[in-house]
């Protein structure tokens, strides 16, 4: 289970934004870091350049593998229209997590796990950006920032 759901677009060059419109759960990761998160870039959230590199790359991979898949009438296909689990071992896109610390406005930090989904295209086709959601669990339920051990 995830404790906050974060509305987000990214570009394929790994860079992921929050939407500028303020969500509940938003509202609460704000009040947890002490700053304003609406149209801040996900990585500003991090709390070092690595896990920024991991991070974009993350994003690439999550839009890399939601390109090779299709819907249709809520079935994944590929491309080439076989479907998910067939003999030619097309499956649908692995899951992944990663793990992570955001910054505090005092510098401090929260540890989490984000999962990223891309939320399915009505249109298939040339996107420039693509909708996500970022699924946090935040550490053992944390409420406020931890001081940097």
């Amino acid at each position: 289970s995830f404790d906050l759901i974060l509305p987000c677009a990214a570009c394929l060059d790994g860079e992921c934004k929050m939407l500028g419109q303020s969500t509940t759960d938003m509202r609460r990761l704000e009040a947890i870091l002490g700053r304003s998160l609406g149209g801040m870039r996900f990585a500003d959230l991090l709390a070092d350049d690595q896990q920024k590199v991991v991070f974009a790359n993350y994003v690439r991979n999550t839009i890399k593998q939601a390109e090779d898949q299709q819907v249709i009438g809520g079935t994944i296909t590929s491309k080439d229209g076989e479907w998910s689990g067939d003999a030619k071992g097309t499956l649908p896109p692995v899951a992944q997590v990663l793990n992570c610390s955001f910054t505090c406005s005092s510098a401090q930090q929260a540890q989490c796990s984000v999962h990223l989904s891309v939320v399915p295209r009505l249109t298939v086709g040339f996107q420039q950006q693509w909708q996500l959601i970022a699924a946090v669990r935040l550490q053992d339920g944390i409420t406020e920032c931890e001081p940097v051990a």
